[in-house]
């Protein structure tokens, strides 16, 4: 998947949940039309302007992940979490955040009622928790359960982006 789509549907999960704003996925849209990634809906989804963004990108958004033929994953379907915590994992992937604070946050947003790929990564947060209290594996254990958790959820959100793909890769 081209990358800079790839940023797109992250910032399209976070903000469908709550955890970023309209005008970050219009950002990462401009950022995607430089890249060359273009359909006429998605056009328009770039030149929105901030306030635009906040009354109209819900109503353009289907149409343009539907031309650019991506899914639309509903907020309510399970592969939904998967999504928002695979756009979570981006700083920690890129080195700009460490294991323990990825594990907080996905803890915080989901909690342990979610799919079973992210609940994987909540639970973790738990081991780190163990472990400041002089129980459990060691940090680098724990780091390691991070990175094979991040490595799933990941692949996982690839699979619902691109049914397919990753098995014919």
């Amino acid at each position: 998947m081209n990358p800079a789509l790839r940023s797109v549907l992250d910032a399209v999960a976070l903000w469908r949940r709550g955890l970023s704003s309209a005008a970050a996925v219009v950002d990462a849209a401009v950022d995607a039309l430089v890249a060359g990634v273009e359909s006429p809906t998605f056009l328009r989804v770039a030149g929105l302007t901030r306030t635009e963004a906040d009354v109209e990108l819900a109503e353009l958004l289907p149409a343009a992940l539907e031309e650019l033929g991506v899914p639309v994953v509903e907020v309510t379907d399970p592969g939904h979490d998967v999504l928002v915590a695979a756009a979570m994992t981006t700083p920690f992937r890129n080195g700009e955040q460490q294991a323990r604070a990825l594990t907080g946050d996905v803890h915080r947003v989901f909690g342990h009622d979610c799919h079973p790929l992210v609940e994987r990564l909540a639970s973790l947060d738990d081991e780190f928790d163990l472990l400041d209290e002089g129980h459990g594996s060691s940090a680098e254990v724990v780091e390691h359960r991070v990175r094979e958790a991040v490595t799933a959820v990941d692949g996982a959100a690839a699979e619902i982006y691109e049914p397919g793909e990753r098995a014919s890769a």
